[in-house]
């Protein structure tokens, strides 16, 4: 829905009722030329994320609820270190829903992050290729390390390089080639 702040309309998501203003906002689509359920697996395999995923220096599930076999969705909760060079890394956890389609991890605000939105829809394109569209939406709080702009400058330089995807196709390559 349409939120004012500050005098200015914003997108902001409704269940969450906070305005989403100066936040960082990444989408990408990149064909992948495995099976979706392979995808998926990949996908939904946050535990492994460090050994994959560039800037991941840390992944785990803290919590795991029973499958629900009624809805088709797992729901856990990760702890994430992340890094983009030497100087600034930072830990989150996130509450993560996986569906036979789509990987949802959102944290809605901790000592470092006013939210995390992270998205995955897969769409199989045929028996051999997925469509898989990742969207990544997070704003930092203003008084990490000093001031948000230097770290969310370097946060958005690392995701802009589209490597999150590239990561992903890489490891069903390894894994299912």
């Amino acid at each position: 829905g349409m939120l004012r702040c500050w005098g200015f309309p914003v997108v902001c998501r409704v269940q969450v009722g906070w305005c989403r203003k100066y936040s960082s906002v990444f989408s990408e689509e990149e064909v992948v030329d495995h099976r979706m359920e392979n995808v998926m697996q990949v996908i939904s395999d946050v535990e492994r994320y460090s050994e994959f995923v560039p800037g991941i220096l840390r992944s785990s599930i803290v919590a795991k609820e029973p499958y629900n076999e009624i809805s088709g969705e797992q729901r856990f909760t990760t702890e994430l270190l992340v890094g983009v060079n030497s100087m600034f890394s930072v830990s989150f956890q996130s509450d993560v829903v996986v569906s036979p389609s789509s990987v949802k991890a959102e944290n809605l605000g901790d000592d470092n992050f006013e939210f995390i939105f992270c998205d995955w829809n897969c769409s199989p394109l045929s028996d051999t290729k997925t469509l898989v569209h990742t969207s990544v939406e997070y704003k930092l709080r203003s008084t990490m390390f000093g001031g948000m702009f230097p770290f969310q400058k370097q946060l958005d330089d690392f995701i802009s390089q589209k490597r999150i995807n590239k990561a992903f196709k890489d490891r069903c390559d390894e894994l299912y080639r």
